[in-house]
């Protein structure tokens, strides 16, 4: 098996056909699937099944898949940290982040780590830990700042805790409900929740249920953060909300949280990293501006 066997086999998983993968990789298609050829006899399974609509890989060539992008991270990384190591100014660093740490966290980490890498090329991915962490582990992110998911671990990561934070319930400032003191006068509201894509939990209406309450019958759920705050400042809508949001001046302004009587759950953010695959020096940097980040924000909180 060699590196440019799984190059053309990603390629063609990418592309989603022979001709595709051709075009892309300036070669001729009968090199290409003689090189596909030779991977599949090698290791004596079908790895992808040919049609005249396109090729679709099959479960071995998905397992394949799998690990040829993980090895073609591993060996960008490696590059990379050797340049690192000898002095190169620019890099590359990406990391997945939950929108809670984007706020809270991303910035000033960021600008401290720009003040030593301002050539670097950074790329951040917003999302939840079950949609980042499989970036993560095939190698397309350095680390993943976000909640630790329920149930054990999976070995392939660390998770190092970085701050707690707390839903509250809020809404726009100077809403008819601000002065509510418990879940049960909200039942009439209507609700806007933050579901991304993949998400399966349901805080709103579980948060009522625990409590011995009927649910909301009125209940708007969108994938989009930004959708998500700008619906909830421009309308009645109330909402589960991140205290720590309230430590932002700007959304201070938009935004109010609720005095109610029920603890709504806390929810442990931590940083995320592959057990085995050290980071690269700058997205060690990265990491360290992240902690020092967190660190000051646990003090400013009190959390």
């Amino acid at each position: 098996m060699r590196i440019t066997q799984l190059r053309d086999l990603l390629a063609v998983a990418d592309a989603g056909s022979i001709r595709g993968a051709a075009r892309a990789l300036n070669v001729s298609q009968p090199a290409l699937s003689r090189s596909l050829h030779q991977l599949e006899t090698e290791l004596h399974a079908q790895l992808l099944d040919r049609s005249g609509r396109g090729v679709v890989p099959t479960s071995a060539g998905k397992a394949l898949i799998a690990r040829a992008r993980t090895i073609r991270s591993e060996l960008e990384r490696a590059r990379e940290e050797q340049a690192q190591l000898a002095g190169a100014s620019s890099g590359s660093v990406a990391f997945g982040v939950v929108p809670q740490a984007a706020i809270h966290i991303v910035p000033p980490a960021l600008t401290q780590f720009r003040r030593e890498h301002p050539n670097t090329d950074v790329r951040i991915v917003d999302g939840l830990a079950h949609v980042l962490l499989p970036q993560l582990r095939e190698g397309s992110l350095d680390f993943v700042i976000g909640s630790r998911p329920q149930g054990r671990l999976d070995s392939h990561f660390t998770f190092q805790p970085l701050f707690t934070n707390q839903i509250v319930v809020g809404a726009r400032r100077r809403h008819p409900l601000r002065k509510a003191r418990s879940l049960r006068e909200l039942i009439e509201s209507q609700w806007v929740i933050y579901t991304p894509p993949g998400w399966i939990g349901a805080m709103i209406p579980d948060i009522f249920v625990e409590n011995g309450l009927e649910p909301p019958r009125s209940v708007v759920r969108s994938d989009s953060y930004v959708a998500f705050l700008t619906l909830l400042a421009g309308t009645d809508m109330v909402a589960p909300l991140s205290r720590m949001l309230f430590e932002q001046p700007l959304a201070g302004g938009y935004f109010e949280a609720f005095d109610l009587k029920e603890r709504l759950p806390e929810f442990s953010i931590g940083l995320f990293q592959r057990t085995e695959s050290p980071p690269t020096p700058f997205a060690a940097n990265m990491v360290a501006a992240v902690k020092v980040a967190a660190r000051r924000l646990a003090f400013k909180t009190g959390k």
